[in-house]
C-alpha cells in the first residue's frame, strides 16, 4: 500500500530552520516546488538535518540565479555569465542529461526564453523533456 505523503510547505521548512531563498521573478510557491522536487529525489538520510536542507535551498538559489540570468529572450547573449550545467538544473529538481546534445539544446532554448518562460520548475521540466526528445 502506498501512503499519501503531503509535500512540505513553507511552514514545514521554516519550522525545520530553513531560510527559503528569494529570487526575483520566481514566486515563493515555485521556489518551494523546486526545493520539494530536489528533496523528493534524495534519500531520507540526506535531508534529515537543518544544515542539509539549508544547503539544498542555497544550491537552488545559486543555480536558479544562473538559469534566470541566461533567460534574456531576444537580447544579445552575455557571454560573461556562465551557462547552466546539468548540476544547476538538478539543483532545482530538473533532470537534464549532461551527455550528448541535450544540455546544449536545453541551454539554447533557455537563452531564447524570457524569465516568464522559465520562472517555475514545471516550465523548466517541460523544456527539459522536449530537449531530451529532440
Amino acid at each position: 500500500s502506498s501512503a499519501k505523503v503531503t509535500a512540505p510547505s513553507k511552514a514545514n521548512y521554516v519550522a525545520a530552520g530553513v531560510v527559503l531563498p528569494t529570487l526575483e521573478g520566481v514566486t515563493e510557491a515555485n521556489v518551494i516546488e523546486g526545493l520539494n522536487r530536489v528533496v523528493n529525489q534524495k534519500t531520507p538520510a540526506n535531508v534529515s538535518t537543518q544544515a542539509q536542507l539549508q544547503q539544498l535551498a542555497n544550491d537552488l538559489k545559486t543555480s536558479y540565479r544562473i538559469i534566470l540570468d541566461k533567460a534574456n529572450g531576444s537580447l544579445a547573449e552575455d557571454n560573461s555569465l556562465p551557462m547552466p550545467t546539468a548540476k544547476d538544473y538538478a539543483n532545482i529538481g530538473i533532470s537534464v542529461s549532461g551527455t550528448g546534445k541535450t544540455l546544449a539544446l536545453m541551454n539554447s532554448v533557455l537563452c531564447e526564453s524570457n524569465v516568464a518562460g522559465v520562472d517555475s520548475p514545471a516550465k523548466l521540466a517541460s523544456l527539459a523533456q522536449a530537449a531530451g526528445r529532440r
